[in-house]
């Protein structure tokens, strides 16, 4: 005969597994978690990897929307790149809030139309920094926009299907270098 914490003991583990997948379940469907992020549950049935949720940035500025290189700057750094995968994995508020802020901390040049990482401020505060190869002068930041995609495949017809599951806007006051 079990002891009582024998009982409790036993029933804890599929307690706890069914906890953990009710939450991954919950957030896949509710908050856009793609399920190879999300414990594993529903991987192999889907194909919304992170590699399929791009990012589109874009600054706003007194010159107009200056679309960003997001992958230079993912790659300026591994905090920069932990906050990308997150933001995309499970896009919330949070987590491009995150993100827009630690892009606002940086340098950025802009060559063809297109603002590619430069390097990253000493003092964060003073930023962000864009700064146009064609035309002298900082350009003022006005705000940020993001969207992030996902690409599906039709079945039967083959056709790539991007749907927009989330847009994140961040305006800045004027003279505001931090949001």
């Amino acid at each position: 005969m079990l002891h009582r914490r024998d009982r409790v003991l036993a029933w804890a583990l599929p307690v706890v597994l069914i906890i953990v997948a009710l939450t991954q379940i919950t957030l896949a469907h509710t908050r856009d978690l793609t399920p190879w992020k999300g414990g594993g549950f529903g991987m192999f049935s889907t194909v919304d990897l992170l590699t399929y949720r791009p990012l589109k940035v874009e600054f706003a500025t007194d010159r107009g929307l200056i679309p960003v290189d997001i992958h230079d700057f993912r790659d300026a750094s591994d905090h920069a790149s932990k906050l990308y995968t997150n933001a995309r994995g499970l896009p919330d508020d949070r987590r491009l809030d995150q993100l827009a802020k630690l892009m606002l901390e940086a340098e950025w040049i802009v060559t063809d139309g297109v603002a590619e990482f430069s390097a990253w401020l000493n003092d964060p505060d003073d930023g962000p920094v864009i700064r146009d190869t064609d035309e002298p002068g900082d350009i003022a930041v006005e705000g940020l926009e993001m969207e992030i995609w996902r690409v599906t495949y039709e079945r039967g017809d083959e056709f790539i299907v991007p749907e927009l599951i989330r847009t994140y806007s961040m305006e800045l006051e004027p003279g505001e270098t931090d949001a």
